[in-house]
Parts: C-alpha cells; structure tokens; sequence
C-alpha cells in the first residue's frame, strides 16, 4: 500500500460547480494542514488571482444560471493556489519528466505516496467513472489518496462524483484516464 487509503477522505466536498481543480487543491491542503478551505473560499481565492494560463483569474466565478463556463485549473494555477497556503510542490507530466523533470507515471506516483507527498492527477472523468464519451482528453482533476499495488486500486478523493470520497478505482481503468492527460501530476514537495 502506497499511502493512506482514507488520508483525502476526510477533506472530500462535492463540488457544486465546475470547479474539481479548485476542489483537488483544498483537499491537499486538508491534508497538509488538517484544515481544508472552503469551496467559496477557494473560489473567491482563484477569482483574485491571476492564472499563468490564460489571460484573466484562474477561476471565473460562475453566473447564476449559467454551467457553460470553462474553469478549469490548470496544474500549473493549481500549484500558484497550493503556494498561497504555504505549501511548495512541482508539476510534472510525459513531455517535463522526458526534458529532464521530476518522474511521473505509476511506480513514480507511488513512490511519491510512499514518502507521505500528497497528488492531484489530471484524468479523463468518463474513463474513471466507466461512462460514455470522449476518453481521449484530460477533463477532470482527482486526489490520489493511495494505491494498493496487490489489489491493483487506486483510492482516489473525487469531487465531480456524490461517492467521490475514498472512491475505488481499478488500476488500470485509473492508469487509463490518466493517460489521457500525459500522466500530468501535481505532487507537494516531500515533508520536512
């Protein structure tokens, strides 16, 4: 077992919004701090700051009325949102870990869980919910709270999904989504 299974579980919410990327980043910081922010809080947070990503804030509030707003996070905002609690990490993915970055992919992520740094995955939320549509693309953010390497499981703390919280997912079903982003992974720096 590489991590806690039930580490991320105590800071799992549901998220209300389009807003898993926001939602990944609190629970780290639950993890870290034992005291997670909430999801207004994380909004008006990401709304004040300004993405490296796109022009604008990370995250554009969503209008009453209106889910057609694309707010995703970026890693790269995510990690500028960790850094604001204080907490330092690195994203890496395929195309950094091949230049030269820190590894990513699955016996690199456990190692990461195995010496108690926390993880936000980019996913393909149809894969790992085992539903259909586009599997090719990353459209969703998850913590990897552990992975059973003999049960081949990930435990992953989901926010798009009412039964998120600890949610089990085959091994293989997650190395699949998480392809689908170029294993991009957003690790906290290894504790003190």
């Amino acid at each position: 077992m590489y991590g806690n299974p039930d580490d991320a579980s105590r800071y799992w919410v549901e998220q209300s919004y389009s807003d898993c990327g926001l939602m990944a980043v609190a629970t780290v910081v639950g993890m870290v701090t034992g005291d997670a922010p909430t999801e207004q809080d994380m909004i008006e947070l990401a709304g004040n700051i300004p993405s490296q990503e796109r022009p604008g804030p990370i995250y554009l509030p969503p209008q009453p009325g209106d889910d057609t707003t694309d707010n995703a996070t970026a890693p790269e905002d995510q990690l500028r949102l960790l850094k604001h609690f204080g907490i330092g990490a690195t994203v890496t993915n395929d195309d950094i870990a091949a230049a030269g970055g820190i590894p990513t992919g699955l016996d690199a992520l456990q190692q990461y869980l195995g010496t108690d740094r926390k993880a936000i995955v980019a996913v393909n939320a149809e894969t790992i919910w085992d539903q259909d549509g586009d599997h090719t693309e990353e459209d969703h953010a998850v913590v990897v709270a552990a992975i059973d390497s003999d049960q081949q499981v990930a435990y992953l703390s989901d926010s798009g999904t009412e039964t998120g919280a600890g949610e089990q997912v085959p091994l293989d079903t997650f190395e699949a989504g998480w392809r689908a982003s170029g294993h991009a992974l957003l690790v906290t720096d290894e504790p003190a």
